[in-house]
């Protein structure tokens, strides 16, 4: 390889790095420090987490406050579990992971930027800088919450599958590139990833049961392609689908045999009190966008992988979000559609946008129509200047709500493990009562979490 190409890919790489590994340092720092006084926080899911990690890690199983721990998914507490080694409390453990998982996933979304915008460095940085400057997110990554593990896996998932299908469409019969003799991946290599993938949609689903949602968007993409015979394509599919439920299988199973237990999630409908209006636009829209994609897609002649992943990021939301308003009418009318719920949305729309922006020649040299033909080269310049602007405009804005935030979770803490309930007298007297005495609250979480001992509810 001539030395100049090896300079130009070392230079690219180092630039790549600089731009993804700086805006994760300075995001691990802020959790660092965010949480560096009161601990991470804690809200009664928390408690339910940490609570069977502490458990598990005495040998006692996964249970909370005398119950199995079955109305949530195992992955987040056997996490904490494990890392709570030499006696360490796994509440120590959670503010570690939320510290590593915040710089893995800045540098997981300049990644996804990365390759959704054609190696741009500037959409790389430009993502990266909305992530780190993002309350929601650091609200998200300060409390002890499956969501910071599951958005990992989201991001990695889709790194991963976005390399499987550039690799898939390189090893396709009628790839010029190949039919010239240039060596690619192998065969092996190719199952491999697309084991790879099932695992992590599998690990999403054993975080958060709505990562189920995000395995409908994976099978579309792979038998929408042309460039694939079907059987290679039902091959894929099997092996996706059954690494990715297996595990879910498994978890259930484990929770009606031998924890003599159901998932306490019973079907019935319910009528929530607010409609989820936002989780519902959402849908309507992504729809709409995810046919006009469709529609390009079937009458066009090439392939591109970055197109397979705008059509997998429109199809996680609507999938997402359905799952998510199915289980507010079957499951929980109350879930909330705050934050925490919406927020892999926010990445779901977030790399989509870069796609338009930045997206490659590839994508907007159809033969058929479609949403990305209008976005020419030389619309895109505008967009990509519009965006550097609205970067700079919202990081200046966002910066004068993190600033804040971070240092009221600095100064007092969150939730269950915020100054307040550190310092009140009324818990000081509840955990020094005699251990034969029963304690009743209308907030078990609480009183168990902060006790470690059995509560029984009041309603």
């Amino acid at each position: 390889m001539p030395a100049f190409i090896t300079r130009s890919r070392t230079i690219e790489a180092s630039a790549f790095a600089l731009a993804a590994l700086a805006p994760a340092i300075a995001e691990a720092l802020v959790v660092r420090w965010t949480t560096s006084r009161y601990g991470i926080g804690v809200s009664p899911d928390s408690a339910h987490y940490i609570g069977a990690a502490r458990s598990l890690a005495a040998g006692q199983g996964l249970r909370f406050n005398g119950q199995p721990f079955t109305h949530w998914p195992p992955l987040y507490p056997l996490l904490l579990a494990g890392l709570s080694v030499a006696g360490r409390d796994p509440l120590q453990s959670a503010r570690a992971v939320a510290i590593g998982l915040a710089a893995l996933t800045t540098v997981l979304v300049s990644t996804g930027a990365y390759f959704q915008s054609n190696r741009s460095h500037g959409a790389a940085i430009c993502a990266s800088l909305l992530f780190l400057l993002s309350p929601e997110m650091l609200h998200v990554q300060t409390i002890a919450w499956s969501e910071p593990p599951f958005l990992c896996l989201i991001l990695l998932a889709m790194v991963l599958f976005r390399i499987w299908m550039g690799e898939s469409l390189l090893m396709s019969p009628g790839n010029e590139e190949r039919n010239s003799g240039t060596v690619f991946p192998s065969h092996g290599r190719h199952l491999g990833l697309a084991a790879g993938v099932g695992m992590i949609l599998s690990l999403a689903a054993t975080t958060r049961y709505v990562g189920a949602a995000l395995l409908p968007p994976c099978l579309l993409c792979i038998a929408i392609r042309h460039s694939v015979g079907r059987r290679q394509r039902l091959a894929e599919i099997l092996i996706v689908a059954n690494t990715s439920i297996a595990p879910v299988l498994g978890w259930i199973l484990f929770c009606r045999s031998i924890a003599h237990a159901g998932l306490d999630r019973p079907l019935a409908f319910h009528s929530p009190p607010t409609a989820p209006i936002a989780l519902i636009v959402i849908v309507v829209m992504s729809a709409v966008f995810l046919a006009l994609h469709l529609r390009g897609w079937a009458q066009r002649r090439d392939e591109t992988a970055g197109e397979l992943i705008s059509i997998w990021l429109l199809a996680a939301l609507v999938s997402y979000c359905g799952f998510v308003i199915a289980s507010i009418f079957l499951l929980d009318a109350l879930t909330p559609v705050d934050v925490r719920i919406l927020s892999p949305t926010f990445l779901f729309g977030g790399l989509y946008a870069v796609r338009l922006i930045w997206g490659d020649g590839e994508s907007t040299r159809r033969q058929g129509g479609g949403l990305g033909s209008t976005l020419t080269p030389a619309r895109q310049l505008p967009l990509r200047r519009i965006a550097f602007s609205a970067v700079l405009l919202i990081g200046s804005s966002r910066f004068g709500a993190i600033v804040p935030l971070a240092r009221l979770r600095h100064d007092a803490g969150y939730g269950f493990t915020g100054r307040d309930w550190q310092a009140s007298p009324t818990l000081a007297w509840v955990a020094a009562q005699p251990t034969n005495i029963v304690l009743y609250s209308n907030t078990p979480e609480l009183i168990a979490f902060r006790t470690r001992r059995r509560v029984i509810g009041l309603p």
